[in-house]
């Protein structure tokens, strides 16, 4: 893949054309072998385009076998924006609630980013973060158990970071146990659309490993501790 200078890939670039991965057909069956299961790319209210396929494509290949191991995706939709700057999100395992419509537990829904102009993955200048935004919702379809747990890494992560949360679901941070990379408006030095206080250790842990594989020098930079762990623990050495 060609770069810029500022290591936003080419395929980022609004008016860039990626080579196709395939047909969504073919691509279901990488996304099958990558999982060990019957996972595929399912039209929604939408359809996936071929620019977008490559880049799911793209994103599935990219997740390190660490957390392709303990995954429990299903299928990745795709369905129209509902109008309030949700480019994607992940269904838990066992939710039931009426927040993330008809999609099944253990599946990604991926929408038409509305511009998130407060996010690197959405930022004007960079085009529709495809790969990006899929890839940090990778993330987090491997950060819990069937069983509703978190799993081993994802304890160890936030555990190492600082983070803890209730019986109620209440996130809080210790400072002084593992540095936030950021302040109220920014993490990893870019702005971001979400207050502190809407911050977890499972957002933490998903932008920390997608900063690693496609800005790794933004998270070496603004956060080193955040960088040596995810090189050690989840990529196994690999460097990007």
């Amino acid at each position: 893949m060609e770069w810029l200078g500022d290591h936003t890939p080419l395929a980022f670039i609004p008016g860039f054309t990626p080579p196709a991965g395939g047909d969504i057909e073919t691509i279901d069956d990488r996304l099958q072998k990558k999982f060990g299961r019957d996972v595929n790319l399912v039209n929604g209210n939408e359809r996936w385009t071929d620019y977008e396929a490559a880049a799911i494509d793209r994103a599935v290949a990219n997740l390190p076998p660490s957390l392709a191991e303990t995954s429990l995706l299903r299928n990745i939709y795709r369905d129209k924006s509902e109008g309030d700057g949700t480019a994607a999100f992940w269904v838990p395992p066992g939710y039931q609630d009426s927040q993330y419509g008809v999609h099944e537990p253990q599946s990604i829904t991926f929408m038409t980013p509305a511009p998130l102009v407060f996010t690197r993955q959405g930022s004007p200048e960079a085009g529709e973060r495809v790969e990006t935004v899929v890839f940090h919702e990778l993330v987090h379809s491997a950060q819990f158990t069937t069983d509703g747990q978190l799993t081993g890494l994802a304890q160890r992560y936030i555990s190492h970071f600082g983070w803890s949360y209730d019986s109620d679901g209440k996130w809080t941070h210790d400072s002084n146990k593992g540095p936030f990379p950021g302040t109220t408006e920014h993490f990893l030095g870019i702005s971001v659309a979400y207050p502190e206080a809407g911050r977890t250790g499972l957002e933490d842990m998903a932008e920390a490993i997608t900063y690693y594989r496609y800005e790794p020098e933004t998270l070496k930079r603004e956060s080193p501790e955040r960088y040596a762990w995810i090189k050690e623990n989840v990529f196994g050495g690999q460097q990007f």
